[in-house]
């Protein structure tokens, strides 16, 4: 008995620890780490990844405390959940900062699935921990395609969410020549 309980402890120990390792404590999505080398295990099969940043969120943590500014992580986090398959890789890849791998998704999904996460995030972000917060987000889209690689990939999402960020907030880019999207000032840059 004594054998088979230390057993016991040790696994829990164990899958405590991984879980430590796997996920964010405070939005419960995968940890950068544990993101992006799952991301790099799977890049294979294609697919579309996103990287999404709240908008103007230096300003509810000066504004509202952090402890609002948490509880706006996590309703990101639950939200991204929420709006994503269940195939989705969701991770929180630093500060205010996510991504999400969607695996085998196509370009005419792109909208659908950018449109489902910002409305998401702007209803549940509406009001955060009592504070009419008007919480969004900017939205940057990179295509797998082939011979893609994790850094090529992240460096354009990350440039496409420059170009959202730039051009108004509360949008997403996939491509920079959207017809609809204005030209960034690159001198307030």
């Amino acid at each position: 008995y004594i054998a088979l309980r230390l057993m016991q402890m040790t696994q829990n120990g164990v899958d405590k620890l991984e879980n430590f390792v796997k996920f964010d404590s405070l939005t419960g999505v995968l940890t950068r780490h544990y993101f992006l080398e799952s991301v790099r295990v799977r890049i294979g099969e294609g697919g579309l990844l996103f990287l999404v940043d709240a908008d103007h969120f230096k300003a509810i943590n000066d504004t509202y405390g952090h402890d609002v500014g948490d509880e706006a992580l996590r309703v990101i986090g639950a939200a991204l959940n929420m709006a994503t398959p269940e195939t989705a890789l969701i991770g929180r890849i630093g500060g205010e900062e996510f991504a999400v791998f969607l695996p085998a998704v196509s370009t005419s999904d792109v909208t659908r699935h950018a449109e489902a996460i910002k409305q998401l995030i702007a209803s549940r972000g509406e009001t955060v921990g009592e504070h009419a917060v008007g919480l969004t987000v900017s939205i940057g889209v990179a295509e797998i395609g082939k011979g893609s690689t994790l850094t090529i990939l992240m460096k354009e999402a990350d440039e496409n969410l420059y170009v959202a960020k730039r051009s108004g907030r509360n949008r997403y880019v996939f491509s920079r020549s959207d017809p609809g999207l204005k030209k960034p000032d690159l001198k307030a840059v």
